[in-house]
């Protein structure tokens, strides 16, 4: 079967391409096949001979579907730091819209935003998300779902940042 597939693919995908790659365009214009250099085409789109549309952006809510968001494992509350079994090769943090994330964020904005930590939103609706991503820019706010860190790492209380070997939550003075 590999010997086939190699074959097809050399010897028929190859020249097939080889083809294709030719420096001429075809279009179809009043039910006849055209032939046109690159150049040519070019100048009929200046000229607006060839008009091309450009595809409108979905009108998708993006962002509805998500919201409020809640997790019945996880609660606002202290993080005690400890060492996880499981490393991570990016930090990310866990983030709610009440006060005391809001007071976590403030006071470590910095430290979040030098080591390019992306934030997940875990618990509020879609106003107070709105507003906590415009307080942590210009850290990475996500409304995503997270049931699978949250148990990997047995989280029960955020604010929270999971970085290389640790999970932990500093102190709030």
């Amino acid at each position: 079967m590999k010997i086939v597939s190699f074959f097809l693919l050399f010897f028929i995908v190859n020249p097939v391409m080889a083809a294709l790659s030719i420096d001429e365009v075809i279009y179809q214009f009043n039910k006849k096949k055209s032939t046109f250099t690159p150049d040519k085409v070019d100048q009929m789109i200046e000229s607006g001979a060839i008009k091309i549309k450009k595809p409108e952006p979905p009108k998708v809510p993006y962002l509805k579907p998500m919201f409020p968001v809640h997790y019945d494992q996880l609660s606002v509350g202290f993080v005690k730091k400890r060492k996880i079994k499981t490393p991570i090769t990016r930090s990310i943090c866990l983030i709610g819209n009440d006060k005391f994330s809001i007071a976590w964020i403030k006071r470590y904005k910095k430290i979040l935003t030098k080591n390019g930590v992306t934030c997940f939103y875990v618990s509020g609706t879609e106003r107070g998300y709105l507003r906590l991503k415009k307080l942590m820019k210009p850290i990475v706010l996500s409304p995503v779902p997270i049931v699978d860190i949250i148990h990997r790492y047995n989280i029960k209380n955020y604010p929270v940042l999971i970085s290389g070997k640790f999970l932990e939550q500093g102190r709030l003075k």
